[in-house]
């Protein structure tokens, strides 16, 4: 099957390694600098998915490369093609201390995953393990069809909202950022995972937690929307979008 991708991405050098993907998976592709080229290709052009740098210019490659561009991108492509819209995997570039604040980058992923994105891959890109060639093959589906807006919905699944700072003290059953050890080892586990999805048994022997901790922690980190079961014959756990940027910030943050 031929894919067609549309790649938003100012930055030379990240484009180089994705062409170097592409040309591996023998898809051909589209490139846009800034907003305004964007635009026009995805009005012009049918993709099979879409590689959407977090930040880049609206008008000029020397422009200030913002946020608000990739947001409006995504409103923009929801509002034309609504449940046809190809899926779109966001390529996060920002640091931990970009944002400050774990939560701010949480927030930031549940937006972007309410305006239409269904995955998330930091740069720069892994080498091995969950690498973008696998992102992108996920994203397609593995029966080698593109998904409608509607089943990319479903597999993203809805966002949870993240626990917030009360006069009460923070409690790690409504705190997703107090994590337990074994939630912690559990979500990295999947997060390093290069399949789609992990049996509960993959999960036992990837973190060491006997059945019972590794199905506690798994229920909880599903309840702050972390975590989730696909919609589909797959089986298994897989992290959302909101949980995937959960866990890059963590890992850039032990890389420290």
């Amino acid at each position: 099957m031929n894919y067609t991708a549309l790649v938003v991405e100012d930055d030379p050098q990240s484009l180089d390694l994705i062409e170097d993907v592409l040309v591996v998976l023998d898809h051909k592709h589209d490139v846009a600098a800034t907003l305004l080229e964007a635009r026009r290709l995805v009005r012009a052009n049918e993709y099979s998915y879409i590689l959407l740098d977090i930040e880049f210019p609206a008008r000029s490659p020397r422009g200030i490369p913002r946020i608000q561009n990739a947001e409006s991108f995504l409103e923009d492509l929801a509002e034309g093609q609504g449940e046809d819209a190809p899926p779109v995997i966001i390529m996060n570039d920002r640091a931990a201390g970009d944002l400050d604040l774990t939560e701010d980058m949480m927030r930031l992923a549940m937006s972007l995953c309410r305006k239409g994105a269904i995955d998330l891959i930091k740069k720069p890109f892994p080498t091995a393990g969950r690498t973008l060639d696998r992102v992108i093959k996920k994203a397609l589906g593995s029966n080698g069809k593109r998904k409608s807006r509607a089943a990319v919905s479903a597999r993203a699944g809805a966002p949870t909202p993240v626990g917030k700072t009360t006069g009460r003290a923070r409690t790690a059953a409504a705190d997703p950022l107090t994590l337990t050890r074994p939630e912690h080892d559990i979500l990295q586990a999947l997060g390093e995972s290069p399949h789609e999805t992990m049996l509960q048994v993959d999960v036992i022997a990837a973190a060491g937690y006997s059945k019972h901790v590794t199905a506690q922690a798994l229920r909880r980190l599903r309840k702050v929307g972390f975590v989730r079961r696909p919609h589909g014959p797959r089986k298994g756990d897989t992290l959302t979008v909101e949980g995937r940027a959960f866990f890059d910030v963590e890992h850039a943050d032990k890389k420290k």
